[in-house]
């Protein structure tokens, strides 16, 4: 293979995992917080003691240790958790701050970034391969196929792919591809 092109193709790839839509009936979850503790250690009782001295004893205070110097606890509302969010509890008795903010759980991540949509168009396709379905795989072949405009393949002969690319800064103008 072609030095150039062994590059375009590493810088090309990626892996793709298809959105679907499940729809899983859940209750919203639970507000929670994280409790950083700094200057010390603290037991988990020691921390649901102290939080229902500081914020209401009305309260089951469950403290479940995340790390070495953390804890979730469940806030009876978001109301009262955003109320507490940022504050710094200085506990002179045990030496120690609490540090509360708000908990976000794994599925709340943002994505790191989008992919570069670029529009291709493809020429010479074998007649066997001129369908919806062959047209996404073509595109497929040099990043993840977004939609086909089949609108312009029958008014015009002409196929538009989208396809979305890490970057398409390393997108040859032309290539070859191999049926078969």
């Amino acid at each position: 293979m072609h030095p150039f092109l062994a590059s375009v193709t590493m810088s090309l790839g990626f892996f793709r995992i298809l959105e679907f839509d499940y729809k899983l009936e859940t209750p919203d979850p639970a507000p929670t917080a994280l409790i950083k503790v700094t200057g010390g250690r603290l037991t988990a009782e020691a921390v649901q003691f102290e939080l229902a001295r500081f914020i209401t004893k009305d309260w089951v205070w469950e403290a479940l240790p995340h790390s070495d110097d953390s804890f979730l606890v469940v806030f009876p509302s978001m109301e009262e958790l955003k109320r507490m969010a940022d504050v710094d509890f200085t506990l002179k008795n045990h030496g120690v701050t609490l540090n509360i903010s708000e908990w976000r759980d794994a599925s709340d991540v943002t994505p790191s970034y989008q992919l570069d949509e670029v529009w291709v168009h493809v020429k010479v396709v074998p007649h066997a391969w001129r369908h919806y379905l062959g047209f996404w795989a073509l595109g497929s072949v040099i990043g993840a196929t977004l939609d086909v405009d089949m609108y312009t393949y029958r008014k015009m002969g002409v196929i538009r792919l989208l396809v979305g690319m890490m970057s398409r800064d390393p997108l040859p103008l032309t290539t070859d591809i191999v049926f078969g």
